[in-house]
């Protein structure tokens, strides 16, 4: 790919756009570059990108146009600064460059008169409540939340959902929350919960569902119609441990699923997207699916990447077209699997070494890439984050099955020496 000249910022110096300058498309924050560099490498191979954000880092700069230093978290600051770069180059789409940003891109994109999600649909895409409540009206199947405004009625309601559940303060947007096994962990995540929460309002007990993970990746052209390009299966550790990892087939049995299709084109209507990117996390539980919450964003972990390798399908270009109001390439050109693992800390403390065996040659393993450095201090499983995540690979193959042995074959491979440090960090019970 040939690169754009390395970006500087843009400053305006006249009121009219150039005719030459074709459309352009506003980044709203880079993202980091193992979640969003792929991304961006694909959607600036097709489009001209300018990036609204504090700093453009040199993994980004190398892929911008332009960029635009701007404080993130003074929203009128950033859609001033949208204003003055669409009088001086003409401006066709705004596109999130991660999940936090999407409010935030949506204000842009409104401002400059751009499709952009119905106010409902922001809220949606971080308030977990908010959306099953959208979800259920729109008779959509998802797991079902309960406000208890005392500590009995938590127990009670927590009786109805069936345990496990989580408890959670009841307030808007995303917040952090306690599991709770038993009615006696039920009382305890109460107190927790309600104690942290300065508003007093009560509590959100929210039904787990047993059952594995999964997401429905796909895009929203102009007309409106979602084009589902993948299903993405996720192995996760014991809560409250992230993803350990994705895999994706492009024989999924569940891309047949006209239900599911229906479904997931009911829930992107009762949230109010436009077009662009669609990220639909599912619970696949004994009962059948739950649909999570409804994202206008393009998946992170390198899900993108997942879905080019299994399916052909560009989609990051395909949904940065789509903002952009053209047509995406959405249609699968081949039919394999890929699938990434991160591997996560087993205990707290210090990273002494770590060294793998793997076959770094084989055409199999697309990648191994560190991305934690010796001697710094990761969390145990009891309070792991993405950013304690110490490597990731991906592998391809003829279907999951294939993939998740070869990550195994990897893992096994891959040895690591952790200096205990441990910090006591609970909220399960």
């Amino acid at each position: 790919m040939t690169q754009a000249a390395r970006a500087t910022p843009l400053r305006v110096t006249s009121p009219l756009p150039p005719p030459s300058i074709p459309p352009t498309l506003l980044l709203v924050g880079a993202g980091s570059p193992d979640n969003q560099g792929f991304g961006l490498e694909r959607i600036a191979a097709a489009h001209r990108v300018i990036l609204i954000d504090q700093v453009a880092s040199d993994w980004a700069r190398r892929h911008l146009a332009g960029h635009t230093s701007c404080d993130l978290g003074d929203p009128a600051s950033v859609v001033s600064a949208a204003i003055r770069l669409a009088q001086i180059v003409p401006v066709g789409g705004v596109l999130a460059g991660s999940a936090v940003r999407v409010g935030l891109a949506a204000q842009v994109a409104r401002r400059l008169g751009l499709p952009a999600p119905a106010a409902r649909g922001v809220r949606a895409s971080h308030d977990t409540a908010f959306a099953r409540r959208l979800l259920t009206l729109a008779q959509v199947p998802t797991l079902r939340t309960a406000h208890a405004a005392s500590e009995s009625a938590a127990v009670r309601e927590a009786a109805l959902l069936g345990y496990p559940v989580l408890v959670r303060p009841d307030v808007p947007g995303p917040s952090s929350g306690c599991r709770a096994d038993t009615p006696d962990g039920l009382r305890r995540a109460y107190r927790t919960v309600s104690t942290a929460s300065s508003d007093k309002v009560g509590v959100l007990v929210e039904e787990l569902g047993q059952g594995s993970d999964a997401s429905i990746e796909g895009v929203l052209d102009g007309s409106g119609q979602l084009a589902v390009t993948a299903i993405v299966r996720t192995t996760s550790g014991t809560w409250p441990v992230p993803a350990t990892g994705h895999a994706v087939d492009a024989s999924d049995p569940l891309l047949a699923d006209a239900g599911l299709r229906a479904h997931a084109a009911a829930a992107v209507r009762a949230v109010g997207l436009k077009r662009g990117p669609v990220h639909i996390p599912l619970r696949l539980t004994a009962h059948g699916y739950r649909l999570l919450s409804v994202q206008p964003v393009l998946a992170a972990d390198l899900v993108p990447r997942l879905v080019e390798l299994a399916t052909g399908v560009d989609l990051p270009r395909a949904a940065a077209t789509a903002v952009m109001g053209g047509r995406p390439l959405v249609e699968p050109t081949q039919h394999r699997a890929a699938a990434v693992r991160f591997l996560s800390p087993p205990a707290a403390g210090y990273l002494e070494s770590a060294q793998t065996g793997a076959p770094l040659g084989a055409e199999w393993l697309e990648r191994f890439r560190w991305t934690r450095h010796l001697g710094t201090y990761v969390h145990g499983p009891e309070a792991a984050s993405f950013t304690d995540r110490l490597a990731q690979f991906i592998v391809t193959g003829r279907d999951r099955e294939q993939c998740l042995a070869r990550l195994g074959l990897v893992e096994e491979q891959t040895v690591l020496r952790i200096r205990p440090h441990i910090v006591v960090h609970s909220c399960v019970w």
